[in-house]
């Protein structure tokens, strides 16, 4: 399974758990560089902030800063939630093709939350492409009655989309008020992290 490599008599770490230690190295370093920023992010708008990675079809919470007076939402750190059904899922696939997108939603039974969450591959990507062009995504109560998020992209040193940062509100205008400031506030803190990991093309 590539976790140990033979040479003769002897045996060596395989690349396979080189793979597996650089995930969480890199997980580690991302939320070392990110928490400042996070943080600065809650204090400001006094609403939660989390951070979440791909894995697999799913985006997993690797961080979440909660305000002191803020809701509560579903999300905690380690918790899993569907691509097609959050701001942070939209972010993640943003950077694939139109047709990968579609050919990996295809292969997902969607899951009907609350009567907002999309349930087709083409009304997500409908989505995605509006979020390439705005450089957010939103959550439009597609997981959460009550619960609007906008999501911004982390990037690496790649140009990767390795990570993406979501806030969540209560109230419909968090997210139909396209001049609002925290939507400001929220992509430049995305951005922020993305220079902290040797992002250069802002």
């Amino acid at each position: 399974r590539g976790f140990i490599e033979r040479e003769g008599n002897n045996y060596k770490v395989g690349l396979k758990l080189v793979e597996l230690s650089s995930m969480k190295l890199n997980n580690i370093e991302l939320k070392t560089e990110a928490s400042p920023y996070l943080r600065k992010l809650v204090h400001i708008l006094g609403l939660p902030v989390q951070m979440a990675i791909l894995e697999g079809n799913e985006a997993v919470f690797i961080e979440k800063i909660e305000s002191i007076n803020a809701f509560r939402m579903y999300s905690q750190i380690g918790k899993r939630i569907p691509l097609y059904a959050s701001g942070v899922g939209k972010i993640l696939l943003s950077q694939n093709t139109d047709e990968e997108i579609l050919s990996e939603l295809s292969k997902v039974t969607f899951e009907t939350f609350t009567h907002r969450t999309l349930t087709s591959p083409e009304s997500v990507l409908d989505e995605i492409k509006e979020a390439r062009k705005q450089g957010y995504a939103i959550d439009n109560e597609e997981h959460e009655e009550g619960i609007f998020c906008i999501a911004a992209p982390i990037y690496d040193y790649r140009g990767q989309i390795i990570a993406a940062i979501s806030v969540g509100g209560k109230e419909p205008q968090f997210i139909t008020d396209k001049r609002a400031e925290h939507i400001t506030l929220i992509k430049e803190t995305a951005r922020d992290i993305s220079r902290r990991l040797g992002y250069t093309k802002y």
